[in-house]
């Protein structure tokens, strides 16, 4: 078994051990993913509740402390862009980046378009890319990509798993603009309802609905109860704990925002490491040959000063900063009217297995997850 410390672990191969049934803490372990999703490997950004396998959060997706922010979310693009570029040139290495044309991994190649030389993209850019990335955005495909990226295919991304390449994602601007809840809130209540003031009353009546909308493996709980403790001991001191407190209380849609950029950050920027071939040698390292676009602490303290802009009056206008960006380069007003997100990863990986256990050096296992690793919580 691995022995480094785990920066993402299958949560399945833990929710459906019946090894782990009983343990100290495992039915509050089980009710907070009913809530949110089977399938995350919690960690808390803030260190205010240690989880039970991972126990603190990689230094670099540390959850920095507010302060006020005054750039753009187009400047922050096309800085990072530019940085990228300028790590490429520097380690002798091309970017290949995973492109299935939504709205997040669409705005990364407008950024690269606008902050770096054509000379520059061709150079050391490629992208991965399949049939489906091009009919989600033909536009940009059509008029930009075709005229200034090497393209290959995206099917057997995984042989890019390397140092010898910068594979580059773009996971988390998610995390920066809100939640997937939001649906399930507005198909429940109406839109209306993520703009509401937060209260214990109406915050605990969407949790509960939300845990008795998906099933457990361990047998009936008394889920209302387990939902109340979830609320009580994790989620309530991780709000209470941040400066922005107020404003993360002051709408539904923000508590629930803030909750999956502290919880779900580090998951979503591993995520794509975890569909790697069982026993497979591949080797990546963190912050070299593996990157996500969106991790930086300038994209999070733009989220935190810019929450009146990400989800607009619809959730057609969910991510609006970055389609007006896009739009910007590619003047499509359908995909600016009507795009909404899709999971392009789940398509692109629907068929692959994942590995049990990565830790931070690279390392993976796809043994079963020891006992050994269940610490408990800590509040």
């Amino acid at each position: 078994m691995v022995s480094s410390n785990i920066g993402w672990y299958n949560s399945l191969s833990i929710l459906q051990n019946p090894k782990f049934f009983g343990l100290s803490g495992f039915d509050l372990y089980e009710t907070f993913h009913r809530i949110f999703i089977h399938n995350l490997a919690v960690v808390d950004r803030s260190n205010t509740v240690r989880f039970p396998i991972i126990h603190q959060c990689e230094d670099f997706l540390s959850l920095p402390k507010y302060k006020p922010f005054n750039k753009s979310y187009e400047e922050v693009c096309i800085g990072r862009a530019v940085e990228l570029m300028e790590y490429a040139k520097r380690t002798g290495r091309k970017i290949y980046i995973l492109y299935s044309g939504g709205i997040d991994s669409s705005c990364i190649i407008c950024s690269f378009l606008v902050g770096c030389s054509k000379q520059d993209i061709n150079d050391y850019v490629v992208l991965l890319l399949n049939d489906k990335s091009i009919v989600e955005h033909p536009v940009l495909y059509n008029k930009h990509i075709l005229q200034n990226f090497v393209i290959k295919s995206s099917g057997q991304f995984t042989k890019y798993f390397n140092k010898s390449v910068i594979l580059l994602h773009g996971e988390c601007n998610d995390q920066l603009m809100g939640h997937d809840k939001y649906i399930m809130i507005k198909d429940k209540w109406g839109f209306d309802k993520l703009l509401e003031k937060c209260t214990d009353d109406n915050l605990l009546e969407i949790l509960k609905y939300f845990a008795h909308s998906t099933g457990n493996f361990s047998g009936e709980k008394d889920v209302d109860k387990l939902t109340e403790e979830v609320y009580d001991k994790i989620l309530l001191p991780i709000v209470n704990n941040s400066d922005l407190k107020d404003l993360i209380m002051s709408e539904i849609r923000l508590f629930f925002w803030y909750l999956n950029l502290t919880l779900k950050f580090q998951n979503v920027y591993y995520r794509v490491q975890a569909f790697r071939s069982r026993g497979s040698d591949y080797i990546l390292k963190n912050e070299d040959s593996y990157m996500c676009f969106y991790s930086t602490e300038d994209f999070t303290l733009w989220s935190f000063n810019n929450t009146d802009k990400f989800t607009g009056k619809s959730l057609k206008e969910h991510k609006l900063p970055s389609k007006n960006f896009i739009y910007s380069v590619t003047y499509d007003d359908e995909y600016l009217i009507n795009k909404t997100k899709v999971n392009s990863l789940g398509a692109l990986v629907k068929s692959m297995k994942t590995t049990n256990i990565i830790c931070g050096n690279g390392d993976t296992s796809s043994e079963e997850i020891s006992k050994n690793y269940w610490k408990g919580f800590g509040f």
